[in-house]
């Protein structure tokens, strides 16, 4: 482990929980605070989470969670995902993170605060954790992004495939479908019923 990324999670751990603070990461030797979500980002992340759910076939090993935080040491990297994909026995070590290898995919649903984090630096960090499948969800304008095959070349790293979509559209990532037909943007309302 780096000294700096070392001393950054135990700033990190150390942090006061805020009602504000949704989660905290760290990226290229910061600490990013991320405000607590909108309830349609949350709705989002939830049916995400639903239907990978419910096509993971129970005898892959495979889940979809929201929550996990993954870790790369090595590269400085911790993350929180909104939705990902990945074995149970991840779980199973102790420790309030997943490593980055275990991980298949991963879904971020775009906040209104800090896009430049999912469009930048996680396209960057997932990539050089070399997480095969990135799907970004923008309840901003109701597009998203699905995007494979990472690379890193020096210092840059990025994904060489990448597919736009529109809210409304069934996603493909990872052999799994994704209906977007009923996902809010952050213009409308959510009906209670």
């Amino acid at each position: 482990m780096n000294g700096v990324y070392e001393r950054l999670r135990e700033i990190k751990e150390e942090l006061p929980e805020l009602p504000s603070i949704w989660g905290v990461e760290i990226s290229g030797g910061e600490i990013i605070m991320m405000a607590v979500p909108d309830n349609r980002h949350e709705f989002i992340a939830r049916r995400v989470q639903r239907q990978l759910a419910s096509q993971i076939d129970g005898g892959s090993g495979l889940d979809a969670y929201m929550g996990p935080e993954i870790e790369s040491p090595g590269l400085g990297k911790n993350r929180k995902p909104d939705v990902v994909v990945l074995p149970e026995r991840a779980l199973l070590r102790a420790g309030n993170s997943v490593q980055a290898e275990d991980v298949e995919m991963v879904f971020e649903i775009v906040s209104v605060s800090n896009p430049e984090n999912d469009y930048t630096g996680k396209i960057r960090d997932y990539a050089a954790m070399n997480i095969p499948w990135y799907v970004i969800i923008d309840p901003r304008d109701g597009t998203g992004l699905v995007q494979s095959l990472p690379e890193v070349r020096g210092d840059a790293s990025s994904y060489r495939s990448t597919t736009r979509f529109s809210f409304g559209d069934v996603v493909e990532a990872a052999g799994y479908t994704i209906s977007t037909t009923d996902f809010p943007t952050y213009g409308s309302t959510l009906e209670a019923g």
